[in-house]
């Protein structure tokens, strides 16, 4: 779903901000992968260190609420950039 916004509109040089308290929502991970391919930089946000977002990312960054799902989901949404 996510990956075929990327591949249409996606440019080498973009960057794209993947959000994912899990840091496994295959969505996402394919998102992740196709902006990849085109040479954007990947920065994840999610809430659990070692999930394969971390892996397809070129920066990480992982919240300290791991285990609790609605502290990760509202720490993502404050760091949203509008």
């Amino acid at each position: 779903m996510f990956s075929r916004y990327i591949e249409a509109h996606g440019r080498g040089g973009d960057c794209l901000l993947a959000i994912s308290t899990s840091g496994s929502s295959r969505n996402v991970l394919a998102a992740a992968s196709a902006a990849k391919a085109l040479g954007m930089t990947v920065v994840a946000l999610t809430g659990r260190a070692g999930a394969p977002l971390g892996d397809a990312a070129d920066i990480v960054i992982c919240t300290l609420a791991g285990r609790y799902a609605d502290r990760v989901q509202s720490c993502t949404s404050r760091s949203s950039i509008s």
